[in-house]
């Protein structure tokens, strides 16, 4: 175990910086910049401001200032801050607000996606199993934008039943948890149907199925732990995603998390902090795809790390 965390965190490192280097040139390579939208600033003011942030040296020499500042954990000083905000500062404040909602929608998805598919396998091409389909086969297809604008119009606008403008009190969670919810535990529910179809057609199920164990037992004691494999394998880049912020969510909602701020620094050009939700991102989905590693081998022991 030792040698093969060794082994992915010399990957991950690897890894990382190279979505590093591809991000820096890549965002430097587009036509225009952080100020080139300003049509109130002159020419000698958009020159002093690429002095301030380093903007006026050759790009490689941008490039090695940057890793420079980011080993030291510098993300650099947000551009379109006009309180003079840090990357850090606002990674560190908005990030929060993503991952309360981000955690409730996971827990959400979890649950309604392995009750969705779980009463689907159980009963295989009956009316729940058709019903369970047609709901998460139009999860899937419906976007989540769709989706939010539709809860919004009908609970909040026409009912006016909950809020739908940030996150003030325990009930403005629901529109926007379900909305980030649905399409996980829709896509959670065909995942789970599929592999315990498949699981509860092996010798060992059939076998406790003549000793007379119920059907629900047989899920739960023995089915369940080998079928929930690709689930787990769906849920370590999915919390990733989910907890740095579902910017459509947030951006229905008005909720201020780290997603919105990071569609904004992408409309602003502003660089350092397109490059620090990135690379925050990247490191999350680096990590949880390390834990999926360890948690299959817990989940089922027969499955060796080498």
């Amino acid at each position: 175990m030792a040698a093969f965390l060794f082994k992915r965190v010399l990957s991950s490192i690897a890894t990382l910086f190279i979505i590093i280097t591809i991000t820096f040139f890549l965002m430097h390579s587009i036509p225009g910049g952080p100020f080139a939208t300003n049509e109130k600033l002159s020419q000698s003011v958009i020159k002093a401001m690429e002095v301030k942030y380093g903007l006026d040296k050759p790009l490689i020499q941008q490039y090695g200032v940057y890793l420079k500042n980011l080993i030291r954990g510098d993300l650099g000083l947000s551009i379109a801050s006009k309180e003079g905000k840090t990357v850090n500062y606002i990674i560190k404040t908005k990030f929060p607000v993503s991952a309360r909602l981000g955690g409730l929608a996971i827990m959400l998805a979890l649950l309604l996606g392995l009750l969705m598919g779980s009463f689907a396998a159980l009963q295989h091409e009956k009316f729940v199993d058709r019903l369970v389909m047609f709901i998460s086969t139009l999860g899937i297809a419906v976007p989540g934008f769709i989706m939010g604008m539709l809860l919004l119009l009908l609970f909040g606008v026409s009912l006016r039943w909950l809020n739908f403008i940030g996150l003030n009190s325990p009930l403005d969670y629901i529109l926007p948890t379900f909305t980030l919810a649905f399409y996980p535990a829709c896509f959670i529910a065909r995942l789970i149907r599929s592999s315990l179809l498949d699981v509860l057609g092996q010798d060992y199920i059939r076998t406790a199925r003549a000793k007379g164990i119920k059907g629900y037992s047989i899920l739960i004691k023995h089915a369940m732990r080998n079928a929930i494999l690709p689930v787990v394998t769906y849920l370590g880049p999915l919390i990733a995603y989910v907890l740095v912020g579902s910017f459509v969510v947030e951006r229905i909602f008005s909720i201020p998390g780290l997603g919105l701020f990071f569609v904004q620094s992408i409309t602003s050009r502003d660089y350092p902090l397109i490059m620090g939700t990135t690379i925050f991102l990247a490191v999350l989905i680096i990590f949880m795809n390390l834990v999926v590693d360890i948690i299959y081998g817990i989940i089922d022991p027969r499955i060796k790390v080498k």
